[in-house]
């Protein structure tokens, strides 16, 4: 039985990439099936000459399908196609329009194609199908293709409005009935004449030569009949001038001996009159009115005369044994319906299926089941026929197995089946002899297949259709490193990057491995052929290429991981050797410093003054031990390091000041009372303690300290003692040198007569 997907969520993508491409007889449409949860796609048709889309709906496909092909195409047309999934009611967008395409004739078919004449207007039909022209529209069924020898009935249908009337067929059949045969021996054009009806009533007659007649209900007595119509006689088949508009016209069939009355076309109301349920025509007169009798020959009911199942009894083991149905049926006229049904009730397409028909397969089947065959007409009658298909003890493989199915070359695998009910078991190598086997191998059987091979396992018993199934070897090559792995560095620090980088042909999935494994493998998908990594520790990688025939290992490629040292951390920080940190203004400090051992190298040395890194020129480079700052006041120095941010905690504090000035007094000196005494008197700026010393100008002197008086009050200095002739130098001295451990030094001569 059918079965119908349930109904699924999704979106419903518009199909891409549709693709038309034209065969013999036929065009196959492939396209891109972007939705996720249709219940199908609908196929739409046009010719190319055509008006833009909408074009016609053709067909509908399963789900999850991406091609189709049209057998409805004529060879002397170019079609173009869209396509649209549908879920339920819900409906996607159509495709854009695929390429245009125009089918080859086929090696046994021609092509008969209608050309319409004419003002008037109808539709032309086939029998068998595929001729559907209508001459006002024109389209795809206009023309189609038939195979040679195919018996075509061609049949034509007047429209009422605008109201036409059918004037005949000439071509490739010639009549001025509605129906014409045309053996399709060549190709054929068949002209098809359609003209506006005349005012007043037109009688046409549809059917078989000389069927019957048509005559209006008005008698001798008023000089009727008006309306005497027959495929013998046309000339009364037309009135104008004494039905009015508005009155009621009553029409009559009349079918000849052997012959029947199929009925009307263009009554207001049909009855039953003269011996028929359907004889009687009634309608209302208009401006113009076209009303058609079909009268056809009495035929004899059709009658199966064969109808057979081959083969009558089948395996029941999937996949089962195709199944062929021929039948034979007597009947005269083409106005037949088949229909071919199992126990299951599953419905066979017979459509173009002909009364003698050889060649119908219904597919596999895997259990008994019994055909029927019914063929149904209208008018004359049906038949139905039957034939059982039945499950038999035939061959059967029970098992055909392959070790593995994709294999490098030169590498082997296995066969191996089991197989019962059988005569004889044959295994065939491509296309080489068949070797008699035995149904059950004690062991598989070793092949080494150089290239792709199929092997074909067949089991035959008399009285039974063979059994065979087919199994394929394919034989390929594993991948190939063109260029081996490597890395852009052999050895790096923690935390650093490396590049590995190789060539690989032939690879459908590579996998990076990484030994010791780190972190989670990196596998596919493996973009181009570098990938960065960042190993912790040290690492060995090796690339792993797959295919489906062979996996494929890189060389191996180790990288040393050197451990991250310690942060540098700051051992001592020291102003001067020996430490000083005293200065005048403007004296230049020397600052020292040292790391303590087996840290990293440090990145960033900044020297502070205050918390504030210190000018540009105060600050040391990165692989520096010490560094000078010309100081200009009192602060406090710290060193900073990075990485880690390490500042030595203890800071050293700089003291600034001025050295000592000495200025004389006016008068610098003045004579005591004893010989040689003499009071020296002067001033002395400067910060912090001062000190004095004399230098006598006697040869070989030395600095001799002096205490002097000082009066606060004048903040003058004294100092009197008995001194030598010459000049007498003063010098003062504090800790505010410009240069460290060098004091800060002011002085002052005095000349003693």
């Amino acid at each position: 039985m059918a079965c119908r997907r349930e109904s699924l969520t999704g979106p419903l993508n518009a199909p891409t990439n549709l693709q038309a491409e034209a065969g013999s007889g036929q065009i196959v449409l492939t396209w891109q099936d972007n939705s996720t949860a249709e219940e199908g796609f609908r196929i739409y048709r046009k010719l190319e000459s055509d008006e833009v889309f909408p074009a016609d709906f053709l067909d509908e496909t399963p789900p999850d399908t991406e091609t189709y092909t049209d057998v409805t195409v004529s060879s002397v047309e170019s079609y173009v196609y869209q396509v649209q999934a549908f879920a339920g009611e819900s409906v996607g967008e159509l495709s854009a329009t695929s390429n245009a395409a125009q089918p080859n004739l086929a090696a046994n078919e021609v092509t008969l194609r209608i050309l319409n004449v004419g003002s008037g207007s109808g539709i032309t039909t086939s029998t068998p199908p595929g001729i559907n022209c209508n001459s006002s529209t024109g389209g795809d069924g206009c023309s189609s293709d038939f195979e040679i020898g195919t018996l075509v009935v061609l049949s034509a249908n007047s429209n009422e409005d605008p109201p036409s009337v059918f004037s005949g067929f000439s071509g490739g059949c010639s009549t001025t009935e509605l129906s014409c045969e045309v053996t399709m021996d060549a190709s054929k054009e068949v002209n098809v004449t359609y003209d506006e009806a005349e005012p007043g009533i037109t009688v046409q007659l549809s059917g078989d030569i000389g069927a019957g007649r048509v005559v209006d209900f008005t008698g001798p007595d008023v000089g009727g009949p008006y309306i005497n119509c027959s495929s013998d006689d046309s000339s009364d088949c037309s009135e104008a001038d004494y039905f009015n508009i508005g009155n009621t016209v009553v029409l009559y069939a009349e079918p000849s001996e052997g012959s029947i009355f199929a009925g009307w076309e263009g009554c207001d109301e049909v009855s039953e009159g003269r011996g028929l349920d359907n004889g009687r025509c009634d309608f209302i007169v208009d401006a113009t009115n076209v009303i058609t009798a079909t009268f056809l020959q009495r035929r004899d009911p059709p009658d199966i005369r064969e109808f057979n199942a081959s083969p009558s009894q089948v395996t029941p083991l999937p996949p089962g044994t195709p199944v062929v149905l021929s039948w034979d049926i007597a009947y005269s006229g083409t106005d037949y319906e088949l229909e071919i049904t199992d126990s299951e009730g599953i419905n066979y397409d017979t459509t173009g299926r002909g009364l003698v028909e050889d060649s119908f397969t219904v597919g596999s089947i895997d259990s008994a089941t019994t055909f029927t065959l019914e063929v149904t007409t209208d008018l004359f009658g049906s038949d139905t026929a039957q034939d059982d298909v039945t499950l038999g003890d035939g061959p059967r493989i029970l098992r055909f197995e392959v070790g593995d199915t994709t294999i490098t070359r030169a590498d082997d695998t296995t066969l191996d089946w089991e197989v019962e009910n059988a005569d004889s078991v044959t295994l065939t190598v491509g296309d080489g002899t068949p070797e008699t086997v035995s149904a059950n191998p004690p062991s598989p059987r070793t092949v080494s297949p150089n290239v792709t091979t199929e092997y074909t396992l067949t089991a035959t018993r008399a009285g039974f259709e063979p059994i065979t199934e087919r199994r394929t070897i394919t034989v390929g090559l594993a991948p190939d490193f063109t260029t081996p792995l490597s890395a852009s560095d052999t050895e790096i620090d923690e935390g650093d990057e490396v590049t590995l980088s190789w060539a690989v042909e032939g690879a459908d999935r590579l996998t990076l491995e990484k030994d010791p494994i780190t972190g989670p493998t990196i596998t596919d998908p493996v973009t181009g052929t570098e990938l960065p990594d960042s190993p912790d520790v040290t690492t060995t990688y090796t690339v792993i290429a797959v295919n489906e025939f062979d996996t494929t290992r890189s060389n191996s490629v180790p990288v040393t991981v050197n451990a991250a040292l310690p942060d540098p951390e700051i051992q001592d920080f020291t102003a001067g050797d020996p430490e000083d940190t005293d200065f005048a203004v403007g004296g230049e400090a020397t600052f020292a410093w040292s790391f303590v051992p087996g840290g990293a190298t440090p990145t960033d040395l900044t020297l502070l003054i205050n918390g504030t890194p210190a000018p540009g020129n105060c600050q040391p480079d990165d692989d520096e031990f010490d560094t000078t700052c010309i100081v200009g006041e009192s602060a406090s120095f710290n060193l900073r390091v990075e990485p880690g941010g390490d500042t030595f905690e203890v800071p050293i504090e700089i003291e600034v000041g001025a050295a000592p000035e000495i200025t004389p007094t006016s008068p610098p000196f003045i004579p005591g009372p004893e010989l040689g005494e003499y009071t020296l008197s002067w001033t002395t700026t400067g910060d912090d303690t001062i000190t004095y010393s004399r230098l006598d100008p006697t040869p070989g002197s030395v600095l001799v300290p002096i205490n002097p008086s000082f009066d606060s009050t004048t903040e003058i200095y004294s100092y009197t003692s008995i001194f030598p002739s010459g000049s007498i130098e003063i010098i003062a001295n504090n800790e505010f040198g410009l240069d460290p451990n060098v004091p800060g030094q002011g002085s002052a001569k005095f000349n003693i007569p």
